[in-house]
Order: structure tokens, then C-alpha cells, then sequence
């Protein structure tokens, strides 16, 4: 199931590792991640941090490994504000999957502006409502 916060035309993405064209390596590591995830009935462990060049795939990744995990995927490109991320935060669930998409631009304007990220990223757990 995907749920998109950007507009995120899943038809376009492959929805099988066979469909995926390129970056074998790092398609190779996922899809093993990925399955090893679904059976074990455990979250991915693992982040990908991915080259920024537009139209390699990074996207396309996300959308299978969400598929192979059967996990929510969302997707927020840019400068996001905390209180949306909150709300998104707050809408997601264990295991889910965050693409972040340009996150290169988080940091424009001064990394003030990103600083309410650092402790999520730090602590590698976000918080919802209780």
C-alpha cells in the first residue's frame, strides 16, 4: 500500500525487483534487507542514503522495498516544516517507510531551519501519540 504527503505517481514504479533496471548493488542489498524484514515480521533495519542525481532509481527503491515489506511508504521531498512532519510522524506507523526525497534542500537557508530534525535522526525513533 502506498500513501503519498507528495505527489508520488506510483504508476510509474516497478512493483517487482525484476521490473527494476540498474543499481544492481544497491537493488541487490535492498531486496535482500527487504525480505529478510517481511519474514522475520520485523522493521527494516536498514537506511539508504542515496547520490542526489535525479533519475537513478532512489524513488522506485522505496516504492519496491515498501511492496517486499508490505509497509506504508511516505514521501516528502525538500524543506518540510515541523509541524507537518509532526502530523506525518504522527500518521505513520511502525515499520512504515519515510522517502525522503531532495533532502539536500533541508539545509537551505541554515541549518536552523533543520534542526528539529537532528533528534529523530539521532535517536533513529520517532514518537507518535500515545
Amino acid at each position: 500500500m502506498i500513501t503519498n504527503h507528495a505527489s508520488l505517481d506510483t504508476s510509474n514504479y516497478p512493483t517487482k525487483w525484476s521490473e527494476y533496471v540498474g543499481q544492481t548493488q544497491a537493488k541487490k542489498m535492498l531486496q535482500v534487507a527487504a525480505k529478510s524484514a517481511r519474514l522475520r515480521k520485523a522493521p527494516l533495519e536498514h537506511t539508504l542514503i542515496a547520490h542526489p542525481t535525479p533519475g537513478i532509481g532512489k524513488t522506485a527503491l522505496a516504492v519496491l522495498v515498501s511492496l517486499e515489506t508490505r509497509r506504508n511508504v511516505r514521501s516528502v521531498a525538500g524543506q518540510v516544516h515541523r509541524d507537518f512532519a509532526r502530523m506525518l510522524f504522527s500518521e505513520m506507523r511502525d515499520g512504515d517507510i519515510l522517502h525522503y526525497g531532495e533532502f539536500h534542500q533541508v539545509m537551505e537557508g541554515g541549518k536552523r531551519k533543520a534542526e528539529w530534525l537532528l533528534h529523530y535522526l539521532q535517536d533513529g525513533v520517532i514518537m507518535g501519540p500515545l
